[in-house]
């Protein structure tokens, strides 16, 4: 089977790149939501490709866990629910406050800045949604690289990957995205004491509530659904 790294001919590689980022970034985006087909034929299609570059992007978010492959090989979009997202929240508050703790003794004054920076880029759109979500990520993977663990990014960002259409769904639907203004202050004030703990500790209720409200949101509108669907068959 051939797999991203076999890619020798720049171009082939280049068409499987360009099919790859434009699935995830819908899929995350939520245009493309939980459950729905994928096919490759109408795939290649669309992007005037061959199946080859296809299938391997295909893979390749399968390997994420952001599509799953069905026994008759039909490619799914991966939909979770309530308690999986609640799950996958609680995998990451672990990983993502192990990341900070390792990361603490590894930042210098600069980097102070930077957080500080951050932080207050993210507090001055805190009403506009799309633009909070975008620097609430740059916040998280500025904090987390300063781990300087290769393995654990990437365990990190399959995680927030995984939930990520989820955070957004609950925050456009909320708009509420002001919320963890407050958690992440508490995370910048345990950063500047040098306190690896409490930086752990911040960084881990700052998850989980976030957690909270999503699944909270989840579960109500799988309520609200169940409830249109049985008044419809009375």
């Amino acid at each position: 089977m051939t797999t991203v790294s076999s890619y020798t001919d720049p171009a082939t590689r280049a068409a499987h790149d360009h099919v790859y980022r434009h699935l995830r970034e819908e899929i995350l985006s939520g245009r493309l939501a939980g459950g729905s087909r994928l096919k490759q034929e109408e795939l290649a299609q669309r992007f005037k490709l061959s199946r080859m570059p296809v299938r391997d992007a295909l893979l390749r978010l399968h390997a994420e866990g952001l599509v799953s492959i069905e026994p008759n090989r039909s490619v799914i979009v991966t939909q979770l629910g309530p308690s999986e997202v609640q799950e996958v929240f609680e995998i990451r508050a672990v990983l993502e406050g192990l990341a900070l703790r390792l990361a603490i003794p590894n930042l210098n004054s600069e980097a102070h800045v930077e957080i500080e920076e951050l932080v207050q880029r993210l507090e001055r759109v805190a009403h506009e949604h799309e633009l909070w979500i975008r620097r609430h990520d740059e916040f998280h993977e500025y904090l987390n690289q300063w781990s300087q663990r290769p393995r654990l990014l990437g365990e990190i960002r399959q995680v927030r990957s995984a939930v990520q259409p989820y955070f957004r769904m609950y925050l456009l639907g909320r708009g509420q995205p002001e919320a963890g203004v407050a958690d992440h202050r508490v995370i910048v004030d345990a950063i500047k004491r040098g306190s690896a703990k409490a930086a752990e500790e911040a960084m881990r209720r700052h998850v989980l509530t976030a957690a909270a409200g999503v699944v909270q949101y989840l579960a109500s509108r799988d309520l609200d659904a169940k409830r249109s669907s049985e008044a419809m068959g009375r």
